[in-house]
């Protein structure tokens, strides 16, 4: 199954600013992210995300301690 997300401001790591563009995924992968208007998938279901910012969901949860704490 396929999902559209349009209309979202992706953070671009390359220019470290957000971009009006939309998002192709299948299957629970990205495709493809390109700028507004290039898919014309008219089998994907589509969530419009006008007015939000899209950014990676990666958190990087790895540390040895912080403020004088080791653990």
């Amino acid at each position: 199954m396929r999902t559209l997300i349009i209309n979202g401001q992706v953070f671009r790591n390359d220019s470290r600013s957000f971009a009006p563009m939309d998002i192709l995924i299948e299957d629970g992968k990205i495709l493809e992210v390109a700028s507004r208007g290039a898919f014309s998938c008219l089998d994907a279901k589509m969530i419009d995300a006008q007015g939000k910012r899209i950014v990676s969901g990666l958190v990087d949860i790895h540390t040895h301690g912080i403020g004088g704490y080791d653990f």
